[in-house]
């Protein structure tokens, strides 16, 4: 993992300090913008301290936020009635705590001499003259971004004004709201920020990442709202306003504009339609929410799509295709944390390495009547990863063959297993081997796939899982001989 030494770290701090007294110079700013452009670990630090400096705004201006009033002798004191402290002695507060911990920018980054029209333009019927907008988020990484106008407010470090409407026309863009909550946006973009705890997006795809602090972060889209409950989740609004939700970690609620609310956890996900209807997404492309931009673009993806039997009323989980992330730490299921990892220190098989997967949802361990239809872009090497605790069922036996290699599981910790915990790294902290079995797929098409028989009652305290799926192209497993 990168890091930076103590040098880099004075000098960082420095630019910060200054930053927040109001006093660095053009030259300064270029300096700790290239400084975050070139360092990793620079980015994470200012993001992490982002936080903290948005904790010391709130301690030192929002307690004392309450306009100058009269209070009767021997009244006790509200907060919001207390003598509202200087603008000029709150920052050397904070110049102060600057000093133990990497501060980050409060300064307003945008010029003012065009923030009237902006906001104009943005929010019309606003007062152009009327005090500029707060700021509430700062500008905290771009990727080949380009906006539909090129205007200083979207460089880096740039802050986002309450009211602003930002059209990103390529590339991402990743935004660090002063509560702590991350959103990074994937081009075409359009939207606005509203609040410092929410946002209105017309089009393009919306990643927000959601801490303790930021709960209740609110994204609005064409078809309703998305209420944050702490986690991680992604939006997918089409021009024409029909918006993909999914869950990656924690909880959503999910407001239609025509509809009750509906409480979506991990692993679902669904689609907005412009009629009102509300679908569950049966499938997914993860890295179309996460990233996955600096692939090969000639890369051509092996799983094309998956589908199941599961009927629309009996669940709301999405099968997510990864591709080409088959490798250690890699995320086995939509609805647990565990992760794919090699069975010993010598790592999971070459032949596995940058595999398209399926991440399914473990609970279908369950479902022994399950239909699961796998559809294969091009002829590929089909694998199927299975809890050496389970039965092996009798479908898989018929159409593939045991290759003699296995993979591990790293559990997460869950409410049945309270004491697991996940390692990093091939062959750490590994609690269920899978035995690897495979098929070839000489023609492009649909592969049918079974259910497994659970336990018995007896043995289940051993644990058992649902199977992995992945694929990869014919031959590069030739190395391994089947028995």
């Amino acid at each position: 993992m990168e890091t930076f030494d103590h040098k880099l770290f004075r000098r960082v701090h420095g630019l910060a300090v200054r930053q927040v007294e109001s006093t660095l110079t053009d030259a300064e700013h270029a300096e700790l913008e290239t400084l975050l452009l070139e360092s990793g670990a620079a980015r994470r630090l200012y993001v992490e301290y982002s936080q903290e400096t948005a904790c010391l705004r709130w301690m030192c201006l929002e307690e004392y936020a309450g306009t100058d009033r009269a209070t009767p002798a021997g009244a006790p004191v509200a907060i919001a009635d207390r003598p509202r402290i200087g603008r000029r002695r709150v920052v050397a507060i904070l110049a102060a705590l600057a000093c133990s911990v990497l501060v980050v920018i409060a300064a307003n980054w945008m010029p003012r001499s065009n923030q009237a029209e902006k906001i104009a333009q943005a929010a019309p019927g606003v007062d152009a003259l009327a005090p500029i907008a707060e700021s509430v988020a700062t500008v905290t990484g771009l990727k080949s971004a380009h906006w539909l106008e090129a205007a200083e407010e979207g460089r880096l470090l740039a802050r986002c004004r309450i009211g602003e409407r930002w059209q990103l026309d390529a590339g991402q863009a990743e935004l660090t709201f002063d509560s702590g909550v991350l959103v990074t946006l994937f081009a075409p973009a359009d939207f606005d920020i509203l609040s410092p705890t929410s946002i209105r997006c017309r089009r393009g795809r919306v990643t927000a990442l959601v801490n303790e602090r930021g709960k209740g972060f609110t994204v609005e889209t064409p078809q309703g709202k998305v209420v944050d409950l702490g986690t991680q989740f992604g939006l997918d609004i089409a021009d024409d306003g029909e918006t993909e939700v999914v869950v990656f970690q924690g909880s959503v609620d999910l407001a239609p504009e025509m509809g009750e609310i509906r409480r979506m956890e991990q692993g679902d996900a669904m689609l907005l339609k412009n009629s009102g209807e509300v679908q569950r997404l049966v499938s997914l492309r993860r890295d179309n929410y996460l990233g996955g931009g600096d692939r090969d673009p000639s890369y051509s993806p092996l799983i094309a799509d998956v589908r199941d039997n599961i009927r629309q009323n009996q669940s709301l989980k999405s099968y997510q295709i990864v591709y080409g992330g088959m490798n250690e730490d890699a995320l086995c299921f939509v609805d647990r944390d565990h992760e794919w990892n090699g069975i010993d220190e010598a790592g999971l098989p070459k032949f596995l390495l940058g595999a398209d997967y399926i991440m399914p949802f473990n609970d279908d361990k369950f479902v022994e009547d399950l239909e699961l239809s796998v559809e294969l872009s091009r002829p590929a090497m089909l694998y199927i990863f299975i809890d050496n605790n389970m039965q092996v069922p009798d479908w898989l036996r018929e159409q593939f063959e045991d290759t003699g290699v296995d993979i591990g599981l790293d559990g997460a910790k869950t409410e049945w297993h309270p004491a697991n915990s996940l390692g990093v790294g091939a062959g750490q902290s590994v609690d269920f081997p899978f035995s690897v079995w495979r098929r070839a797929v000489r023609e492009p098409g649909v592969v049918k796939l079974g259910g497994l028989t659970p336990p018995a009652i007896g043995s289940r305290s051993l644990g058992f899982n649902m199977y992995g799926i992945a694929a990869a192209d014919l031959g590069r497993d030739a190395e391994v001989a089947v028995p």
